[in-house]
């Protein structure tokens, strides 16, 4: 994954999630995933993660990690990290229940969608805002305005769903032959 942010048009920082192969003491290639920003061809800061990145979203002010948590992979639980743009350093971690399938950020708000519902953490402190469950199955999200527009998987077919950005209440739903497989377009 490679996110490029224009800084004030003054440069252009890219930050990009790699696997790098590292060896280690017995020579063998040991796959690790790293978190860079580089500007103008010159590295700035890496951090390595535990675990391959699943997704990353890019604010003004934070790049945001969802990685999984345990040897479970991309199926158990995840943790989401806010690292600061201009250093690397992280400023947060929040822990979720099941695997993060989608991201989006809006008004100083991340909006996650996982297996089995959506939650909403503040992306300054990583805190939960909001956690609604009643969506299950989640795959893409978009923020136009005050609405989250949630795009579901199903067994007989997808759905779309428009939640409220500021508590996650459910404002309409439309039933749809097909999965939605990707992020609504606004």
């Amino acid at each position: 994954t490679t996110i490029v942010s224009s800084l004030a048009g003054r440069r252009t920082r890219a930050y990009a999630s790699v696997v790098v192969q590292n060896a280690d003491d017995g020579g063998r290639l040991d796959p690790i995933s790293v978190l860079m920003a580089v500007d103008r061809g010159v590295e700035d800061w890496r951090v390595e993660m535990d675990y391959a990145v699943g997704h990353v979203t890019l604010g003004p002010e934070r790049v945001f990690c969802a990685t999984p948590d345990t040897a479970a992979g991309s199926y158990g639980p995840m943790v989401v990290k806010g690292y600061e743009t201009e250093t690397g350093t992280r400023s947060w971690r929040q822990d979720l229940p099941s695997p993060a399938t989608g991201t989006a950020l809006g008004e100083g708000t991340l909006y996650l969608s996982l297996d089995d519902g959506v939650v909403a953490l503040d992306a300054s402190t990583g805190d939960i805002v909001w956690e609604n469950y009643d969506v299950e199955s989640t795959s893409g999200l978009t923020v136009a305005g005050e609405t989250l527009l949630v795009g579901r998987r199903g067994r007989t077919g997808g759905e779309l769903r428009a939640l409220d950005t500021v508590d996650g209440t459910e404002r309409w739903h439309h039933e749809l032959e097909a999965d939605v497989t990707v992020d609504p377009i606004v």
